[in-house]
């Protein structure tokens, strides 16, 4: 498919599967031998065919049934122009109807005598014959008969067996179907090799192709004959389908056909003058048997002059219109309408309606107007038509509709295009691969100003050369760019573009529309969009309803609106990744220069290629050694090759004849590669450069040759200079890795280098000798089972006996250049072992990948110092968000109450037991021995339970588990537990966990060899391991229990200070999250108060707030219950903040000494006071006021921080607490919105 638009391979290939499915299963048993005649035009066999607004396209055998194209190459085959024009468009009814072959072919093949054809994974090549035939031939005598260049094309396996019959191998000898030419005449070779002269018009006439026809020698012909001319068409040759001569078809004949009138008929109404598409008559027709009307002759009926009707339409049940609007009547009142290649089509059994609509003349004023089928032979059909004659429709009234329609009128608007119609040689405007550019532009207007307008459809025409596959997407669009309509592709130079939503243009106002298209074919040809005809719209009226035509209308073309497609160009640029910098003598078959190339506008087959290396170049030259080949770069495919050796490669870009043709499609980019060997004698600093260009192309659409591209100037693109630089690697300690201290009976990395590639080529690291400096160790005692590591990767074997020096891998590692690969040496550390020893490289050897240069190095590389010592385990407490000190209550499960961090250094270590002990802080930090407050107690790494424990005598033991921290890393373990009930718990009591100590009775932890760590190995916040035996370490955050607590929350009273002597000023819910009753005893406000004018005074001159009170909320934001009052003065001159207690001295009734929060209950409380004498003496400005229960929470390092909301509770078995109570809270500071009011 070399010379077929990638755009146009899809319109083929998108059919494929379901063709192929549907013949290969035998679907073809389930489908009529025919196509209904009702449903599809008719057709002959060979006929071509496409549905309406659908891509693919099909050919009809003798027998009715649908074969597909499997690619453009077998469709062009057939056509002496590459054009995609000669089809029926059919309805999908017509289709769908159409039966697929039961057995092969099932498909259209190659033309006889066309190309040479093989399939992908044989090297066996055919020619095709008459009749869906192959013979073998052999690629001489291909060459013989094709000509030395002839073109061979690759059958998919999927299409192979539609060529169903062999015929005898060709040896020499022309084949039937082939055109050839002898003695100045071109001939067709016939069967019994009878040679037939084509004339020129037997040569249009059977559209036979010149590309085809090919020079052979006299042998070739030698035993032929000859025969009669071939002048006219013959249909066995021009038949696609290849299944014998065409013969013209009989006449379809339908059914009975049945007309009545719909019961839907419009019925009697008013019609504006001026209107049109006005719905006078509708009918049913109803067959018996598939039948087509072609045509229909209706009677005007009522008083209105003919020439007051301006034109007759019928349309179908869908919106579709059949035939022309007609605006002639005859003087019997008879106007006639047909339907041409658009016939109705009524099923066997089936129905279809048709609405006559009519349009009125603007003059007509007044008048009755109706419409009727007077008889059985004004239905034109293939059926036999029968009916209740004649059908009449309803009188319709013609009223006046001048001061009440729309009046619109469309003009065309520039589009950037060319005034002139282009000739085909001019600059292309487009390009092929262009998407939804704007082609034309038409301006609706409305004039009247008595209503808006809405447009729903619109038919263009296209101007010019263009053919119908040339463009796709034709669809317009909004002023805003919303996309109103897809018409898809040409039919017949026309599209039809309905809208998804009508369109609507204000009274008054104009729009602009927007026609914008893909462009997919078509080079050289151009285009112009029209609107032909005033019913080549819809438009409506959007208060009367009625359809209107445009007035004042003549043929509309958008100015500027002449488009045509350039004829394809041809882009080159080095590719990005091309290779850069340095390469190694004596790399073979190297790549050395990428290039984009890219077919602009059209799809090409690039025949030709200049090719030059150092053209131009100063500088040391060595010539390149081998071959230099031009490839693919994706699958590989080979172009062109051309021996190094060759001068003309050095001093210009000569142009070569390509081995394989450069297929490219529209706007397709392919990577080139050009791969060659640099000479074992070149020497550093010798470049080289690649150039390509001077490209000769056949361009597939305008079918013409063109050369020197990219550019008539013939410059060549060149890729980067690349000079030879010697081979080479260096190795070198990696300070990512420090000096490290290591335990005994664990594997670990004992030293980490960095080797870099140099920049000339990838080298392959093949050797590494290592050997060990002993200031006071020895690694033969210390380590075993030593290897070498680049990342995953062993490198080497495993040395299970390591010496002090020599020891050797071996290996083939790539480094590729100018980058780094790390290697990491492991080994077995002795159980027992001790002292210090570092590594290092003694030497190493490498080899260029691409040159195969060796190279070594003997320059000691000195590594890591590693100190053989015990595992260590250091261990903290942990701060952070979730380890705020809170206050708890009974019944709780899951709390946290302690945070630790374990880190491990020198080796992995394993936790199996930790002791931890409950410590009181607030009682000296003394271990507590005696508390009830906890239940059952786990151990947590993240949300993993490691172990679980019972609280007893002041410890809980957590054992039986295996937690491993990895050397140089660490791992966060949580303690959780359960809070006991109230008459267990220890009321007001604050409780923080320690580790108990680093001795083996309360913690064990082992190194990866299973030696258990001693206390000198368990620190507390140091990593030496000179630490002495620890107990009470890393202790937590401390925890503050209670049988009942307040949790406090801020309600809202809104940001506004109203000037009221109950205003609200602070609204706050006291919550008991405990089990036990929670009083409230009393509680501080402190106001803070700014704006008042005046000093502190009763009196009315002098700004004050005054008389705070205490309420409970009524549960619906109002004040409910009084609960205490304070008479207070609030002037300049207080205290700010100035602070108010409400306690039992201020009590109304008791009501406050009793305010009880039951256990999981909520009460909310207001705080008001009295703003009205606020704003005295005060003329301008604010006045400020907020509110809050101030406090601290958790601990403060000596005692529980306390708060002015005081508390009583009385736990299980217990009495209530002492005055003034307890205040705890994790609530603090419970702070009110400031409140404002402005003068």
């Amino acid at each position: 498919m070399t010379d077929v638009l990638k755009s146009v391979k899809k319109i083929f290939t998108v059919s494929v599967v379901g063709a192929t499915m549907s013949w290969s299963v035998g679907v073809s048993a389930l489908l009529p031998m025919v196509a209904s005649a009702a449903v599809c035009p008719t057709l002959a066999a060979g006929d071509m065919i496409k549905v309406s607004g659908k891509a693919a396209i099909y050919s009809v055998d003798k027998m009715n049934k649908v074969l597909y194209f499997p690619s453009g190459d077998e469709f062009k085959s057939w056509n002496e122009n590459n054009s995609y024009g000669g089809y029926v468009t059919v309805t999908q009814e017509c289709f769908d109807s159409l039966a697929v072959p039961s057995a092969y072919p099932g498909a259209v093949n190659y033309r006889p005598g066309s190309y040479v054809v093989k399939r992908p994974s044989s090297d066996q090549l055919y020619v095709v014959l008459p009749g869906n035939k192959l013979s073998k031939v052999t690629p001489a005598d291909a060459a013989l008969l094709y000509g030395a260049s002839y073109k061979v094309m690759t059958v998919a396996d999927a299409f192979w067996p539609h060529y169903v019959l062999r015929g005898a191998d060709i040896a020499g000898m022309v084949h039937e179907g082939m055109l050839v030419s002898n003695d100045g005449k071109t001939w067709y070779v016939d069967a019994a090799n009878v040679l037939r002269e084509v004339t020129a018009t037997g040569m249009t006439a059977n559209r036979f192709k010149a590309a085809f026809v090919h020079t052979v020698p006299a042998s070739a012909l030698v035993g032929t004959s000859v025969g009669t001319s071939l002048a006219a068409m013959e249909s066995v040759l021009t038949n696609r389908t290849q299944d014998g001569a065409i013969s013209a078809p009989a006449p379809v004949v339908g059914g009975n056909l049945s007309v009545t009138l719909a019961a839907d008929n419009p019925a009697a109404a008013n019609l504006a003058d001026g209107s049109a598409y006005n719905a006078v008559l509708k009918v049913n027709l109803s067959a018996g048997a598939a039948t087509q009307v072609t045509g229909l002759t209706l009677t005007k009926t009522g008083l209105i002059s003919n020439t007051n009707i301006t034109g007759v339409s019928v349309w179908d049940a869908a919106g579709n219109r059949h035939g022309d609007v007609m605006t002639s009547l005859t003087s019997d009142n008879k106007i006639t309408l047909s339907f041409g290649s658009y016939p109705v089509l009524v099923g066997a059994g089936a129905s279809e309606t048709l609405t006559v609509k009519v349009n009125i003349s603007g003059a007509a004023n007044s008048g009755l107007v109706g419409f009727s089928v007077a008889a059985a032979t004004d239905v034109v059909s293939n059926g036999t038509v029968s009916g209740s004659f004649p059908i009449t429709g309803n009188q319709m009234a013609i009223i006046d509709g001048n001061a009440s329609l729309a009046s619109t009128t469309i003009s065309g608007q520039s589009v950037g295009g060319a005034t002139t119609q282009p000739a085909s040689t001019a600059s292309g405007n487009l390009q092929i691969g262009d998407l939804q550019k704007e082609v034309a532009k038409f301006r609706f207007t409305e004039n009247s100003g008595n209503e808006d307008v809405q447009v729903s459809r619109v038919t263009l025409f296209a101007q010019g050369t263009i053919q119908d596959a040339d463009l796709a997407n034709i669809s317009v669009y909004a002023p805003d760019g919303t996309l109103l309509g897809n018409g898809g592709s040409l039919s017949g130079r026309y599209v039809t573009i309905s809208f998804a939503s009508p369109y609507t243009v204000p009274k008054s106002t104009n729009r602009d529309l927007t026609v914008k298209t893909d462009v997919v074919n078509g080079s050289t040809r151009n285009f112009r969009f029209q609107i032909q005809s005033d019913y080549d719209v819809m438009i409506k009226g959007v208060s009367t309803g009625f359809y209107i035509l445009p007035a004042s209308f003549s043929v509309v073309s958008s100015t500027s609106g002449w488009f045509n497609m350039g004829a394809g160009s041809l882009t080159l640029n080095k590719t990005v990744s091309s290779p850069a910098g340095n390469i190694s003598a004596g790399a073979s078959n190297i790549v050395l220069a990428k290039f984009d190339v890219k077919a602009v506008g059209e799809s090409m087959e690039l025949r030709k290629m200049g090719l030059g290396v150092n053209w131009g170049l100063t500088g040391p030259h060595t010539n390149l050694t081998g071959n230099v080949v031009v490839r693919d770069a994706t699958d590989g495919t080979v172009y062109l090759t051309v021996a190094a050796s060759t001068a003309a490669l050095y001093t210009n870009g000569t142009q070569h004849n390509l081995s394989s043709y450069i297929n490219l499609a529209s706007n397709q980019t392919k990577v080139l590669e050009v791969v060659g060997s640099v000479n074992s004698t070149a020497t550093s600093g010798v470049s080289y450069q690649v150039q390509i260009g001077n490209f000769y192309a056949k361009r597939l659409s305008s079918l013409d040759f063109a050369d020197n591209l990219p550019t008539s100037g013939n410059t060549s693109t060149s890729a980067n200079q690349l000079t030879v630089n010697a081979t080479s690697l260096t190795c070198y300690k990696d300070t990512a890795m420090g000096n490290v201290t290591r335990a005994p009976g664990a594997t670990a990395v004992i030293g980490q280098y960095i080797c870099t590639a140099g920049t000339s080529e990838d080298v392959r690291l093949s050797n590494v000798s290592v050997a060990f400096g002993q200031p006071s160790g020895s690694a033969p005692a210390m380590f075993q089972n030593m290897s070498l590591w680049n990342g995953s990767t062993q490198l080497g074997t495993t040395l299970s006996t390591v010496a002090s020096s020599s020891n050797a891998y071996n290996f083939d590692l790539t480094v590729p250049k100018n980058q780094t690969v790390t290697l990491q040496l492991k080994a077995l550390i002795v159980s027992g072992a001790s002292g210090t020893v570092s590594s290092s490289l003694a030497s190493y050897a490498y080899n260029g990948k691409d040159s195969g240069t060796a190279g070594s190095s003997t320059d000691v590389v000195n590594g890591q110092t590693v100190v053989v010592g015990a595992g260590n385990l250091n261990i903290t407490s942990v701060s952070d968000a979730t380890t705020i000190s809170r206050v708890y209550g009974p019944g709780q499960t899951g709390v946290q109450l302690g945070k630790f961090k374990f880190a491990a250094a020198n080796d992995d270590v394993t936790l199996s037991k930790l002791t931890l002990t409950a410590r009181r802080p607030d009682v000296g930090g003394t271990d507590q021995t005696t508390l009830g407050t906890f239940g059952s107690l786990s151990l947590y790494d993240g949300s993993t339970l490691l172990a679980s424990g019972s609280y007893v005598n002041g410890d809980v033991v957590f054992t039986g588990f295996s937690s491993t921290v990895a050397m140089d890393s660490y791992k966060i373990l949580t303690l959780k537990g359960t809070i006991n009930a109230s008459g267990v718990i220890t009321s007001n009591s604050t409780t923080a966990f320690a580790v108990k100590s680093d001795s083996n009775t309360d913690l064990e932890a082992r190194s990866a060899a299973g030696a258990l760590l001693g206390t000198a190995d368990v620190n507390y916040n140091t990593a030496s391991n000179a630490g002495a035996a620890e107990t009470r370490l890393a202790t937590s955050t401390a925890y503050m229990f209670h049988d009942a607590y307040p949790t406090v929350a801020v309600g809202s009273v809104g940001t506004a200070l109203p000037l009221d002597s109950l205003a609200k000023v602070l609204k706050f819910t006291i919550t008991n999250p405990g089990t036990r009753d929670l009083r409230v005893g009393s509680t501080t406000i402190a106001f803070n108060v700014s704006g008042l004018v005046g000093g502190v005074d009763t009196g009315l001159a002098s700004g004050t707030i005054q008389d705070v009170r205490l309420y409970e909320d009524n549960g619906s934001g109002g004040l409910g219950t009084y609960l205490a009052n304070r008479t207070v003065t609030i002037g300049t001159s207080t205290a700010n903040p100035y602070s108010i207690d409400f306690n039992a001295d201020f009590d109304q009734n008791s009501l406050l000494a009793n305010f009880v929060v039951a256990p999981g209950a909520s009460r909310t409380l207001i705080v008001t006071a009295d703003t009205t004498r606020m704003l005295n003496a005060k003329t301008t400005g604010s006045v400020t006021l907020s509110a809050k229960i101030s406090g601290s929470t958790g601990w403060s390092g000596t005692a529980w921080n306390t708060g002015n909301l005081f508390y009583f509770y009385t736990p299980v078995g217990g009495s209530e607490n002492d005055a003034p109570g307890y205040s705890a809270s994790d609530s603090y500071d419970v702070s009110g919105a400031t409140l404002n009011y402005t003068l």
